[in-house]
């Protein structure tokens, strides 16, 4: 098969898995914060806030991205992230307990900034950047990337249900840890991959 015959296929894949991992990594992290915090509403409050937030900014860094440069460097500078990030993993708590006179919300978004915002906000950026990078080609689905959107929806979806029903209750918080860690390492390697197809169909 072609490179470019890979776009949609390697496009969709990734998009797929880049909103699963996303929507694992929420509550997953949020479960290993627990032990440390509680689990008391500020807690969880400070999460969502956390996890908006950093949606919000790969959100920004796309648009601000496609704007301003070429696709050749669109895709050289997120690989270049992507690689790099992939020296935190595996996930894991970048902080011990909280000192008694620790701010606790402050504490726990710095907790949240140094253990998962790289991976987070780098998976945040895939829907609109890969769309982008198809609408900019000419490939015949260039005209409407937007049904990419789909494969985002079901990788959400497909987590929320998948962590309360087989992830939490079959695998330890470790397992989920080390699974979640390859599983982004393989999405980064989709991501390189579906650079190339897109880049070979111009």
């Amino acid at each position: 098969m072609a490179p470019p015959a890979l776009a949609l296929p390697a496009l969709t894949l990734t998009i797929f898995g880049s909103a699963f991992l996303l929507f694992l990594l929420q509550p997953m992290f949020s479960r290993m914060v627990l032990p440390l915090m509680g689990g008391g509403a500020a807690v969880w409050n400070t999460c969502v806030l956390f996890f908006q937030l950093a949606l919000l900014a790969g959100y920004l860094y796309a648009h601000v991205a496609t704007r301003r440069l070429a696709r050749r460097w669109q895709m050289g500078l997120h690989l270049a992230l992507l690689v790099v990030s992939l020296a935190l993993l595996p996930i894991r708590l970048r902080l011990g307990a909280p000192p008694a006179e620790a701010e606790p919300v402050g504490w726990l978004l710095l907790l949240l900034t140094l253990s998962i915002s790289a991976p987070f906000f780098l998976l945040s950026t895939t829907s609109p950047l890969l769309q982008r990078w198809l609408a900019s080609s000419r490939h015949p689905a260039a005209a409407d990337p937007y049904f990419l959107y789909a494969a985002s929806n079901a990788g959400s979806l497909l987590a929320l249900l998948a962590y309360p029903v087989v992830v939490e209750p079959w695998l330890t918080l470790a397992e989920q840890r080390t699974w979640w860690s390859i599983g982004y390492a393989g999405f980064v390697g989709l991501v390189g991959v579906s650079a190339l197809a897109v880049a070979a169909g111009a």
